[in-house]
Order: structure tokens, then C-alpha cells, then sequence
């Protein structure tokens, strides 16, 4: 597991963040749970379906903040599908999604964020 899925994960817990969704594969689902995990999403199945399992897994909640650690274009799609209207996505590398249809209240943010210990 990439160092930046678990600190994301215990920082997020540490927040008071009370609902935490991630994906691993089905041997490390109680590893991340340990982290701070509430709902665990099989990585392995197919992403074309990722967001729907998501929220499926979140009751079809979209949720208003959403960090994709991983950050890769398949990655992005379904993070972004999953953020809710006025919500913000966060990417550990440049966003690939398409936000050039976002416009007034409803309108989702990608930010781009970048940490380092040095």
C-alpha cells in the first residue's frame, strides 16, 4: 500500500471524518480497516464499475470531499463520478477529468495537492 492511502486514511479518521471509503485488494481489507477505513471497495473488479460500487457501498450518497491518493486516469474518473455537486475532489497528480461542464452552485473543484517531508 502506497504510504500516502494510509496516512490519508489515519489522517482522515484523526479529522473526525466518519465515513472513509477506499479500495484494496480483498487481503489487505483489514489492514486498511485497521487504518481507518469504514467501507472497503474490491480494487480488483473491473473500474468501469468502481463508482458504482462506491456508492452503492455509501447508500448512493455522494460524498462532498473525495482524495484519490492514487491518482492515475482510471482512478480519476470514478473519484470524480462519485463527488457530489459543489464537492471537491483532491489528486495527488494533474487531473485528467474533463470539468469544463461545471458551472454555477452544483459546480465540483479538482485540486491538485502536493506534500513532502523534505
Amino acid at each position: 500500500m502506497r504510504l500516502t492511502k494510509a496516512s490519508a486514511l489515519q489522517f482522515a479518521r484523526l479529522s473526525g471524518f466518519s465515513t472513509i471509503v477506499t479500495t484494496a485488494s480483498p487481503h489487505s481489507f483489514p489492514l486498511v480497516k485497521s487504518l481507518g477505513a469504514t467501507h472497503v471497495v474490491d480494487r480488483s473488479d473491473p473500474d468501469s464499475n468502481l463508482a458504482a460500487r462506491i456508492l452503492t457501498e455509501l447508500n448512493n450518497v455522494k460524498p462532498t470531499i473525495v482524495f484519490d491518493t492514487l491518482s492515475e486516469a482510471s482512478t480519476q474518473a470514478p473519484a470524480w463520478d462519485v463527488t457530489a455537486p459543489g464537492g471537491v475532489l483532491s489528486l495527488t497528480l494533474p487531473p485528467t477529468v474533463d470539468t469544463s461542464k461545471e458551472e454555477g452552485a452544483g459546480k465540483r473543484h479538482v485540486y491538485h495537492v502536493f506534500g513532502s517531508s523534505h
